[in-house]
């Protein structure tokens, strides 16, 4: 093995890999050197750190067997994900062997997952490796090294800090900027439609099948559509619905959501592309320095689910309901009313940036990617599939456990009025059936501000009535906190 081939394997190989490369054979003049020069890990900090002493003397291991050391990193933080997965921020020692230049130390991100997990790290290389250069250099986190394999179960791989400083803070924590939040979005969507995505695709689908695929994502469950629908009691309901005393009917989403009905059965053109897959403020990171936020300056985070094929509207929408969640307990009522319109007919409000409030961000979000696709002869397929991936992406977020009550039942109109506006683009008629009331299952009927008791069957954190993931939560992540 040449010198260039061993330390490539030191690098690369997972530690299990490592361990039986090491009893197949005598050890090479590299990795002799290695050995003679070692660095210092800390594995005392990391096993205080990652709480996980298998974990800590793994990487210790790998590190060793690499020629570098690891520690954690001055600012150091652990988060954990909402599938139990930890993060941590750590400082990697670059190896300095006599025959190559020093590799110079390198703060990054430690994510520790499950084996099952692992193709995660597969999915956010397609996503470097698929977009387009300056793109991918500019916006999207990066991986480094290679991923460790602790033990038979546990796997480690590193990615950058968004833009390699903490300076780099979560979009989230823009609530009280609303303007320069809006300017952020915008960037982020104009530069996913028009720099992400180059030239715009569509592919014939069904109502249906694109509903469920929104709802669907970013696990699929079978019959967990059918599950979150009854909660609701949507299923059998009719197509028109009542969600509280004296209110006006609104359109059943279930009609979205089956191929039994016209509505579901039809077929559209949906516009598809490389997308984020999870786009909330938390996995937007944003460079803030003395003079404000640097729009352009962003960095995604989170790549694991991304898709080359997914829905245009996937991303724009789910940040679009990730800001509604940042700023909803500010909202007076009427605002919140106001927004329903806002977020269903974007395209009927005519001066958006004269609009201060979230009306006018959705409405230059909702113009950013239809202004990317309406030169390709895509303008009204895009009117038409944004109202479904609403509907399902609102019908979704009603699983987020860490929503107040007001604002789940407050997506459940929003999913109606989704459908309703479909229909109205489309130019379709809702029977004039009788309206069924259907079921607020948030909050207890006798006292709606307080919440009800667990629903049976519901699982922990952000999982839905099922116990079964269907969506994410938005969360808030970091270079300080990327949980």
């Amino acid at each position: 093995m040449s010198k260039e081939q061993t330390l490539d394997h030191a690098r690369w190989c997972p530690m299990a890999d490592l361990r039986l490369s090491r009893r197949k054979h005598a050890p090479s003049d590299v990795e002799m050197a290695l050995h003679q020069q070692p660095r210092n890990s800390d594995l005392a900090g990391l096993t205080s750190l990652l709480g996980r002493p298998v974990v800590a003397q793994g990487l210790v291991d790998w590190a060793e067997l690499s020629g570098r050391a690891i520690e954690p990193s001055v600012d150091a933080w652990l988060g954990k994900g909402y599938t139990g997965a930890i993060t941590a921020s750590l400082t990697i020692r670059g190896r300095d062997t006599p025959d190559e230049p020093p590799e110079g130390d390198r703060n990054v991100v430690a994510k520790v997952i499950s084996r099952a997990e692992r193709s995660e790290i597969a999915v956010h290389q397609a996503a470097l490796d698929q977009a387009p250069a300056d793109f991918m250099r500019s916006h999207l986190v990066q991986l480094r090294y290679g991923p460790v394999q602790i033990d038979r179960d546990t796997v480690v791989y590193f990615q950058d800090l968004a833009g390699r400083s903490s300076r780099y803070r979560p979009a989230k924590e823009l609530a009280e900027r609303l303007v320069e939040l809006t300017d952020l979005c915008c960037a982020v969507v104009d530069d996913v439609a028009t720099e992400w995505n180059l030239a715009p695709r569509g592919a014939k689908t069904s109502v249906w099948e694109l509903a469920h695929q929104e709802l669907h994502h970013p696990v699929t469950t079978n019959g967990s559509v059918r599950r979150l629908t009854t909660m609701f009691g949507m299923a059998s309901a009719g197509a028109r619905v009542l969600l509280n005393d004296g209110a006006d009917p609104l359109a059943n989403p279930w009609l979205l959501m089956t191929d039994r009905t016209e509505v579901g059965a039809r077929k559209l053109e949906v516009l598809r592309g490389q997308g984020h897959g999870d786009l909330h403020l938390g996995n937007v990171l944003v460079l803030i320095n003395h003079s404000g936020v640097v729009p352009k300056s962003y960095c995604l985070i989170d790549l694991a689910t991304y898709q080359a094929t997914a829905p245009r509207g996937r991303d724009p929408i789910t940040l679009l309901l990730s800001v509604v969640s940042v700023f909803w307990p500010t909202l007076m009522e009427h605002q919140r009313r106001a927004l329903l319109g806002d977020l269903t007919r974007p395209d009927l409000k005519q001066d958006a940036r004269q609009d201060q409030l979230l009306g006018g961000l959705v409405t230059r979000v909702f113009k950013a990617t239809l202004n990317s696709v309406e030169s390709n002869g895509f303008e009204q397929s895009w009117r038409v599939q944004y109202p479904v991936e609403l509907a399902a992406a609102a019908l979704r977020s009603t699983t987020f456990e860490d929503y107040p009550a007001d604002l789940r039942w407050w997506l459940v109109e929003l999913a109606c009025r989704a459908t309703q506006a479909h229909l109205d683009i489309t130019g379709q008629q809702l029977p004039e059936d009788k309206p069924q009331r259907l079921n607020n299952p948030f909050v207890d009927a006798a006292d709606p501000r307080t919440p009800q008791a667990p629903i049976p069957g519901a699982g922990e954190g952000k999982y839905p009535v099922d116990g079964t993931l269907i969506g994410r939560r938005s969360g808030t992540k970091s270079n300080e906190d990327p949980a």
